[in-house]
């Protein structure tokens, strides 16, 4: 008989599509990165020393300015702006290395031979090399920039007639020029990044048969690259969870709590003023002593009533911070793994 063996399907031959992807592929589309990695070329540690001395000035200057913040009187306020900067710094890391992942990620998996052929039925089968030009396309494509702009702008509106409407306009300008638009520029170019890897990801994995190699070296079966995205989850899992914690006594209205001080401050003061009145009615008779302590009772009823129900915009400060460690254990405990596994290698 001439039965023909089923074709088992071969991986992508590494020689098939030559060029290797590099970092400097997926930021084409980002002036910023163009500009400090191939005009200045600074590699990434001086990015981020710059990059922190820029965010500790400029924290410590400008929420002083607004009254946010009162480092030179506050250790807890000077806490937190190292806080920020470290956040703020973290997220920067992540803008950084987003393009060496992605181009990593892709490149070790062709290298790997962990892709194989096409695998849709149809008459029109898709290269490995269209797939790379695909996701090169969308990741340079001007309409991100575009997109930032807009976002920019809108933030720009609410900063000004919103947030702070009673300082003058050039300082308000030049705030929002050093803080807010560069920290919307590198969110905006994180989850630009973030949603086109997991996208092209998933389009990987549906486009083409990934053939998982048990005995390979990185002991993921061929797929070790994909670590990648546990690594960024982890990065903005901790540079979220410090924001959260640093940036807690800023999400406060100042008019509400202004508000609630003035409306706290005259129970405070007659609760003091009857703790000394009650006190000598300790020796006095029984109903004197209930009264008093009925009295006491309602004013700490009513303090922690005001205290707990009053709309202070948009969440109230000890729940922004517990959300903030809620966020940052599993991040921590995420890391631990990792770092054991590095220190038992060695």
């Amino acid at each position: 008989m001439n039965a023909e063996m089923p074709k088992q399907q071969e991986p992508l031959n590494a020689g098939s599509f030559n060029t290797t992807l590099t970092p400097q592929q997926f930021y084409q589309g980002d002036p910023w990165l163009v500009f400090v990695k191939d005009k200045l070329h600074l590699d990434n540690i001086w990015n981020i020393a710059i990059f922190f001395v820029i965010s500790i000035i400029n924290n410590f200057s400008f929420t002083t300015i607004s009254q946010d913040y009162h480092p030179a009187t506050s250790l807890l306020d000077t806490l937190h702006l190292l806080l920020l900067s470290v956040a703020f710094t973290s997220f920067y890391l992540i803008y950084l290395l987003l393009p060496t992942f992605m181009s990593e990620t892709f490149d070790t998996l062709r290298a790997n031979g962990v892709i194989g052929a096409y695998r849709q039925k149809s008459s029109k089968s898709i290269s490995y090399e269209s797939f790379v030009k695909n996701l090169l396309a969308w990741t340079n494509s001007r309409w991100w920039l575009a997109i930032i702009a807009m976002i920019t702008v809108l933030f720009w509106l609410i900063w000004e007639f919103i947030r702070f409407p009673q300082y003058p306009l050039f300082l308000t300008i030049l705030a929002f020029l050093v803080e807010e638009m560069i920290g919307i520029y590198i969110i905006c170019f994180i989850i630009i990044r973030v949603v086109l890897l997991l996208m092209f990801i998933n389009r990987l994995f549906l486009l083409f048969t990934i053939q998982v190699k048990p005995l390979h070296s990185d002991g993921s079966g061929g797929l070790g690259s994909l670590g990648h995205i546990w690594w960024i989850s982890v990065g903005m899992m901790f540079a979220i969870s410090l924001a959260f914690l640093a940036v807690s006594q800023r999400f406060a209205s100042p008019g509400g709590i202004i508000i609630i001080t003035e409306l706290l401050q005259p129970i405070t003061d007659e609760y003091e003023q009857a703790v000394k009145e009650t006190l000598p009615s300790i020796t006095g008779d029984t109903a004197t002593i209930v009264a008093g302590t009925e009295r006491l009772t309602a004013l700490q009823d009513r303090y922690k009533l005001l205290r707990d129900n009053f709309p202070v915009w948009p969440l109230e400060i000890v729940q922004m911070r517990r959300l903030g460690v809620v966020l940052i254990l599993p991040a921590l405990l995420s890391i631990l793994p990792a770092l054991l596994d590095l220190l038992t290698k060695r």
